[in-house]
């Protein structure tokens, strides 16, 4: 079992380190602020479709298969 104070002693180092020098994603080759605002890349764009009237074009494209029988 860890001691509880070898325990303490390694999250203080650990958050001390951290704090020093943040670690960075994969793609990062600095540490930088990322603004609130979302990049162009990442917006999504509204898609228009045209409205149907055909009640089977308004709900989303899923399971089709019918319920199986009740078990007897």
């Amino acid at each position: 079992m860890v001691n509880k104070r070898v325990y303490f002693l390694m999250k203080k180092r650990l958050t001390t380190e951290v704090d020093q020098e943040p670690p960075l994603f994969p793609w990062e080759t600095e540490v930088k602020d990322y603004g609130n605002e979302p990049s162009g890349d990442l917006v999504a764009e509204k898609i228009s479709t045209p409205e149907t009237t055909d009640e089977t074009n308004q709900f989303l494209a899923g399971n089709t298969k019918e319920a199986p029988p009740p078990a007897s």
